[in-house]
């Protein structure tokens, strides 16, 4: 007889208690995606909210009376560059608890002011699918990855596009495992920018999601220990993504990072070098 027969019962009543993923979210199909997509291509927009270009790809910028709910599908789609909630955050109220919370915290614990605007200037990764024999079939994403700064509104240095777009992206399906691969790319190009003298900090971070915003004092070891594990990631290629996509992002990570797909690997452009032309300065 073991001497405490009753051990393995000790905590039986918390089994059933299951903490929530904060990256998660409802399922986005394929089409809804590709729905948002297109018309940001053809710069149909709807109130509140405006197209702008990077890199060749267009994005959506939320300012105010954009709907909640369009305004976290597009997140979550990773799809938007910008937003510039009203007073009352309810353009974001329908984001993540964590984000939706670090964005209060930082107006009143930093700005000092509950009513104060501010600005989200947002790089994203695209919403990625579980790989399945029909794609149709997929009843569950893998969550973007974000990597937000936070500041007060100044000014919107993001010049609106107003007329469709050159070449429209055709066999979207076909292309997004390597449209998605060069996102995660310029994620880690921002995350590079980032020393431990940096003048910044970090609001809020998850497995797929940072905040950070600037600082007067130097960022604080904490804060350095976030970026790094947030980084960590994507120089392993441990990323929670499809294997279609882990193959693409391999060519399209940065070039010192190691993964078990580099094996004669040939490496294009470095994204961090195509991120020098982008138009998003306040990042």
């Amino acid at each position: 007889m073991p001497a405490n027969p009753v051990q393995e019962r000790t905590f039986a009543r918390f089994n059933k208690i299951s903490v929530r993923n904060p990256d998660e979210h409802d399922f986005i199909l394929l089409e809804q995606f590709t729905h948002y997509y297109r018309l940001a291509e053809v710069c149909n927009t709807t109130e509140g909210c405006f197209i702008s270009q990077i890199n060749n790809s267009r994005y959506y910028n939320a300012g105010e009376g954009a709907d909640p709910s369009l305004v976290s599908t597009l997140f979550h789609c990773g799809l938007l560059q910008s937003i510039c909630p009203s007073a009352n955050l309810q353009e974001i109220s329908k984001l993540p608890q964590g984000i939706y919370t670090a964005i209060k915290q930082y107006r009143t614990k930093v700005l000092k002011e509950q009513n104060r605007r501010v600005l989200l200037t947002i790089r994203s990764s695209y919403l990625d699918w579980h790989e399945t024999e029909d794609e149709t079939d997929c009843l569950k994403n893998y969550p973007s990855y974000h990597f937000i700064k936070i500041g007060m509104l100044k000014h919107m240095d993001v010049t609106p596009c107003t007329s469709i777009k050159t070449e429209i992206t055709s066999n979207l399906s076909m292309v997004l495992p390597k449209l998605r691969a060069q996102s995660l790319g310029r994620i880690i190009s921002k995350l590079r920018k980032y020393y431990k003298d940096s003048l910044i900090r970090v609001n809020y971070q998850s497995a797929h999601s940072i905040i950070i915003s600037d600082s007067l004092s130097v960022i604080s070891d904490q804060d350095c220990r976030k970026l790094q594990d947030y980084e960590a990631q994507f120089y392993g290629n441990d990323l929670e993504v499809s294997y279609t996509t882990k193959k693409a992002y391999c060519n399209y990570g940065s070039r010192d990072h190691r993964c078990t797909l580099c094996i004669d690997k040939d490496v294009p452009s470095d994204p961090m070098e195509e991120d020098d032309n982008s138009t998003d300065k306040e990042m």
